[in-house]
């Protein structure tokens, strides 16, 4: 199987062209949550020791928010390429009867690329690549098992891994514009996102083939 760079890029194009300010406002949404605590801690880490209670809560606020958050931005572009666009896509979720099952499984996966980095930042990377589509699997099937979304992960990335790291390096310029003006690395989220989804409808299609 065979894709490029442009293809994927401008088919994300074509979706913000239509639905740019919901993709922004639902990555900004994320960062600010992520982000927003994370210097919050950051802060009190000033007054107290690093094994603070701050650094407990923010560890759980990543577990049971955050990440769960990521699987919401995941259905929010899965439901955007159906045109149902919706911005509260990102917190369905919170509500869901697979809830634990997809903190369960985000946390595993976070585990796993942090235990992987411990051995050499390379392992993580290829790592976090093979297991990057499961935020999107656990978005169109929150009641997949541990042992399965892994696997069909690792099935989607197989051979993919070297030009997924290619195309993420394709954003660098742009993050570099961005981060001249501050902010403006915060526009770019969007796309960068768009095009992980793209690529993702990309390798589910050739998969079911």
């Amino acid at each position: 199987m065979s894709w490029t760079r442009k293809e994927i890029k401008e088919r994300a194009k074509e979706f913000l062209r239509e639905y740019y300010w919901e993709a922004f406002f639902t990555a900004l949404i994320i960062g600010l949550i992520a982000g927003g605590f994370n210097f919050k801690v950051n802060l009190d880490r000033n007054r107290y020791d690093m094994f603070s209670n701050f650094s407990l809560l923010f560890l759980l606020v990543s577990i049971f928010i955050v990440n769960v958050l990521q699987v919401g931005l995941a259905k929010f572009f899965i439901e955007g390429e159906k045109g149902n666009v919706n911005i509260s896509n990102i917190f369905f979720f919170f509500k869901s009867e697979n809830y634990f099952n997809i903190v369960k499984i985000m946390f595993l996966m976070n585990l796993y690329i942090f235990l992987w980095s411990l051995l050499l930042i390379i392992p993580g990377i290829i790592k976090s690549y093979e297991y990057a589509f499961i935020p999107y699997l656990l978005a169109e099937n929150p009641d997949m098992d541990i042992k399965e979304v892994f696997k069909k992960s690792k099935e989607m990335t197989n051979n993919q891994k070297g030009n997924m790291f290619v195309l993420d390096l394709s954003f660098i310029g742009w993050y570099f514009l961005g981060a001249l003006i501050i902010i403006g690395a915060v526009f770019v989220a969007p796309y960068h996102e768009a095009t992980r989804a793209q690529l993702y409808f990309e390798l589910k299609e050739w998969m079911q083939e």
